[in-house]
């Protein structure tokens, strides 16, 4: 009976969760319908895009109850676009700041992914505040699996 009670209070616990995220999302141009499993904070003035079959967080794996995944299209100019029958773990981390992130079909997403198109900032001391970096496009390609902890930069 303990147990049961426990499941019970942990399921609407991560609920609740969902929703307060939900609620700190920016009002982004989404399109498609992904199946949230834990909170996913959707920011930014681009688009993000989800085919069919999209999976935002999965259990039982680490960092269910205590992580969240962040998805910001950051500007007017940034697309982030998933294909269909993907499955990302959790604490997925995606920025695009000013080009496209792609990823294709069937593809699988461990736990700590993050996926970045930018540097967001000029490498060289003198140039670093200069706003003049350089974002380049992210594909990747259908069937691919991506390892947990692995970050992903432009091109």
């Amino acid at each position: 009976m303990k147990k049961l009670f426990s499941i019970f209070i942990l399921r609407y616990y991560q609920r609740i969760r969902i929703l307060i995220f939900s609620s700190l999302s920016s009002k982004i141009n989404l399109k498609g319908f992904p199946i949230i499993k834990q909170p996913v904070l959707f920011i930014g003035k681009g688009n993000i895009i989800f085919g069919d079959n999209v999976q935002l967080g999965y259990f039982p794996s680490p960092y269910y109850y205590d992580g969240s995944i962040h998805i910001e299209a950051r500007t007017l100019s940034s697309n982030i676009i998933f294909g269909n029958n993907i499955y990302c773990n959790n604490n997925l981390k995606i920025i695009c700041e000013k080009s496209s992130i792609s990823i294709g079909s069937n593809v699988l997403i461990g736990t700590n992914v993050t996926i970045f198109d930018s540097d967001f900032h000029e490498l060289s001391p003198k140039n670093r505040n200069s706003g003049r970096h350089i974002a380049i496009d992210v594909n990747i390609k259908e069937n691919v699996f991506v390892g947990s902890n692995v970050t992903i930069l432009k091109g």
